[in-house]
């Protein structure tokens, strides 16, 4: 799913199906700066769902490519934003893996 929609997750609630969750772009330069703005995020888009929605990973940055004009800008923001969004989930008590 690219980007959190909170009628779909309503819908995935009990489902069993095991999601895919990105951060959108959009989101990224927030995330990176303010690790309260990770928190809030990860708590609006996973914890209020979990365990209800299996999320299996939750990705930042999926849609960003350093090759397109319209999304290069985001590159600098994608390593802080991933480390806030990690410390976020792992906060929460959530089991987190980072993958490269």
């Amino acid at each position: 799913m690219y980007g959190p929609k909170s009628s779909t997750l309503e819908a995935l609630r009990g489902s069993n199906i095991e999601l895919v969750l990105d951060v959108p772009n959009s989101d990224l330069p927030a995330l990176r700066s303010d690790p309260s703005a990770a928190s809030q995020w990860v708590q609006n888009n996973v914890g209020n769902y979990f365990p209800g929605v299996k999320f299996r990973y939750i990705t930042v940055g999926n849609k960003v490519d350093p090759n397109k004009a319209d999304t290069a800008q985001y590159v600098q923001f994608l390593l802080p934003a991933m480390q806030n969004v990690y410390n976020a989930i792992a906060a929460l008590g959530l089991q987190a893996s980072v993958y490269f």
